[in-house]
This record gives structure tokens, sequence and C-alpha cells, in this order.
């Protein structure tokens, strides 16, 4: 009787002790792994006209350029004979730190609308209107080629300058009477997405 209670205490003290083992073993292989991150979101969108001017003109016209940041006005003068001509000149430049898409012009991404003159088609590779009631006036623009969804795309610090004229046509031969005739271009930029694959797991 004697011998089996001390057996039993053998066991038992046995199974304590390996416990103890195994649970210190564990502590001692056991490392936390903390996962820390920083993220900042900072950009800057803009675009601005920084040059407009008169090209040419000719002889004895005072056309004139002014501008904006966002605004080229053209003071075209008179145009007085068959053949008379304005060329002037925008640009505009990304001064921010996010690419700019040229997705709209006036509305539109086929067929530029100009209140006030009708689109005649491509004229010695410009786009090419005539003014409405005065068709011996035009307006020629050096075309600006689209993708599918876009014209293009402006860096950062990248320009776009945009040449344009007005003229009278040279074949025409009967009286030349506009006053104050105007066209408006307006150019639409979007924040260009990046491509970017999101991936969150665990294995």
């Amino acid at each position: 009787m004697k011998l089996r209670n001390k057996k039993t205490a053998i066991i038992s003290m046995v199974l304590l002790v390996a416990f103890a083992v195994a649970s210190f073993g564990f502590a001692a292989w056991s490392q936390q792994i903390n996962i820390n991150g920083t993220v900042s979101a900072a950009g800057n969108f803009e675009l601005k006209v920084t040059a407009a001017s008169i090209v040419t003109q000719s002889a004895g016209n005072t056309a004139s350029a002014s501008k904006t940041d966002t605004v080229a006005t053209f003071n075209l003068g008179t145009l007085a004979f068959p053949g008379d001509v304005v060329t002037f000149s925008t640009t505009i430049t990304n001064t921010g730190t996010i690419a700019a898409d040229l997705v709209t012009i006036n509305s539109t991404l086929d067929n530029v609308a100009i209140p006030g003159w009708s689109y005649v088609g491509l004229v010695n590779g410009n786009h090419t209107y005539a003014l409405t009631g005065a068709t011996y006036l035009k307006l020629a623009i050096a075309p600006i080629t689209p993708t599918a969804t876009e014209y293009e795309t402006l860096a950062p610090a990248g320009t776009c300058t945009i040449v344009s004229s007005v003229y009278v046509d040279s074949t025409y031969d009967g009286t030349i009477n506009v006053t104050n005739a105007t066209a408006s271009l307006d150019f639409g930029y979007i924040a260009k997405a990046v491509a970017g694959t999101i991936d969150a797991s665990h294995t």
C-alpha cells in the first residue's frame, strides 16, 4: 500500500515537471511581430495659361493678346482685305503635381462646336470654321489628335501650345464688313487616374 502511494506521487511529480518545462520552452521561443506604417496623401491639380501672344498679323493691323491664369483673350483688330490674317498662340502649362488629361474641348471629343461659327472641315491640315453670316471670315485651329477617350496628357510641368489663325478667304471678292466677331474655346482637363492593383491577403 505504501509503495502504491509512492508510485503515484512520483508520477504526479513528473507530470507537473513536464508541463512546467513545456510552458517555459514555449515562452522562450515566442516572438511578437508588429506591423507599423505611415502614409501621406498630397497633390496639387492646377493648370494655367502661361503665355498668350500674337504670332503674325497683316501689315497695319493692331492685334493684341492678354491673359489671366485661366483665360487667354485676343483682340484681333481689323481684317480689311482678302488674305488678311492674324495668327495667335496660347500655351497651357500643368503647374501642379498631378498629371492632367485633356478630355473635352467645348464639351465634346468629336466635333468641336464654336457658337457663331460653322465647321468647314480640315483645310491645309487645320480644323477650319466659317463665321455664320460672313463665311469669308475663317478660323483655323491646329488639330489636337484625340484617342478614344482623351486628347492628350500633360505631365507636371508639361505644356500644350495651341496655334490658331483668323483670316479672310483670299478668294473672296465681295464687301468685307464684320464687327466684333468673337470665338471661344474651352479646354477641359481632369486629374489623370493612376493604374494600381489592390492586394490585401493573408496566406
